[in-house]
């Protein structure tokens, strides 16, 4: 397993999805607080790379999952590491190991 000393690793899509809404509200102090977060030791960034694309149309395929949910578990196998979800309509999912929330 790729992942040294715990490491949080996190799809280049959940800072879109986290920074969406605080630069439609304008909110410069949040959007402050999660590039910190997002440039701190422990967050390590997976780049939807075209790898990482071909693998969530092939889990999109065959799950039949939301295009969002295929790239982040894309992004989640493509480095070998456990993917953390609330959402119960995950846990069809056998190709990558889920830990529900």
């Amino acid at each position: 397993m790729d992942n040294s000393a715990g490491d949080l690793f996190v799809s280049s899509l959940f800072i879109l999805e986290c920074l969406v809404l605080p630069k439609k509200q304008d909110d410069v102090k949040l959007i402050e607080e999660y590039e910190a977060f997002f440039a701190s030791e422990g967050v390590q960034i997976i780049d939807i790379s075209r790898a990482v694309l071909y693998l969530a149309i092939d889990l999109h395929a065959k799950y039949n999952i939301r295009t969002p949910d295929a790239l982040q578990l894309a992004s989640a196998l493509s480095r070998d590491v456990k993917f953390v979800s609330a959402d119960k309509d995950l846990v069809k999912m056998t190709d990558c190991e889920i830990i529900m929330l």
